[in-house]
């Protein structure tokens, strides 16, 4: 009875004790559980939030390397552009000084006196049976100031015919021969042309002129020397002898 008795006070105290002592012990778990729930949840909105940021991030760093990439295409389309130009430009320097080299040159050959001055650089004759083929080259001294200067040639010869000696102003002669044998002219850098048919010595020129041509000569006429005279109207500008 006695041994009864004590297993009962032992277990009407333990379960006093577990009505007094564990019930708080429930609560503080389910209050912990609670706790540990919004803990994730909030970590599971600062992960998501990290993700989006990561994302912007990311969309970021494409945006700066497409702006990259398009500045760095600029910048190559500009210096490949800068690069042709200096190029075009160092050409047209070299081809300056080149044309100015030239012009200095050319403007050496100029015949010296007043601008405008009419003088003979040039004049040849070769002697043919009956005739006489002549190349001229007229020039005017300074720079050309667009008054052409308007004239004609004369062929002055001298020579012997029947044992006497006589001068004869010489006409020219178009006949039917190759293009080299008539008369061209060829003036201030234009194409060489055929002169008018009424007056083949007639001259009009800016700063050069070139004519070539035949002469006629007479009949049993020995020619010992041409003079080709510049006539302006009925003065003569210039004038030049020569022997065939």
């Amino acid at each position: 009875m006695v041994a009864l008795a004590i297993a009962l006070v032992g277990a009407a105290v333990g379960y006093g004790m577990a009505f007094l002592g564990w019930g708080p012990i429930k609560d503080d778990q389910a209050h912990l559980i609670a706790l540990l729930d919004e803990q994730r949840r909030a970590l599971d909105a600062t992960v998501v939030d990290q993700a989006r940021a990561v994302q912007a991030l990311s969309a970021a760093q494409a945006t700066l390397r497409t702006e990259r990439d398009r500045r760095e295409g600029e910048r190559l389309v500009e210096s490949a552009t800068r690069q042709a130009l200096e190029r075009n430009v160092h050409a047209r320097d070299a081809e300056l000084a080149s044309l100015r080299a030239q012009i200095a040159f050319y403007e050496q050959l100029l015949p010296s006196g007043p601008p405008g001055t009419v003088s003979i650089r040039g004049f040849t004759v070769e002697a043919a049976p009956d005739l006489l083929r002549y190349r001229v080259l007229l020039m005017r001294s300074g720079r050309p100031s667009g008054d052409a200067f308007e004239g004609r040639l004369q062929f002055v010869a001298e020579g012997v015919q029947d044992g006497e000696t006589r001068t004869v102003n010489l006409e020219p002669l178009v006949v039917s021969e190759p293009a080299s044998a008539e008369p061209l002219q060829e003036k201030d850098g234009q194409a060489p042309v055929q002169p008018e048919p009424n007056d083949t010595l007639a001259v009009s020129f800016v700063q050069y002129q070139r004519s070539q041509g035949l002469l006629a000569v007479p009949k049993d006429f020995q020619v010992r020397s041409v003079t080709l005279n510049v006539l302006e109207g009925n003065v003569v500008r210039a004038s030049r002898q020569i022997e065939p």
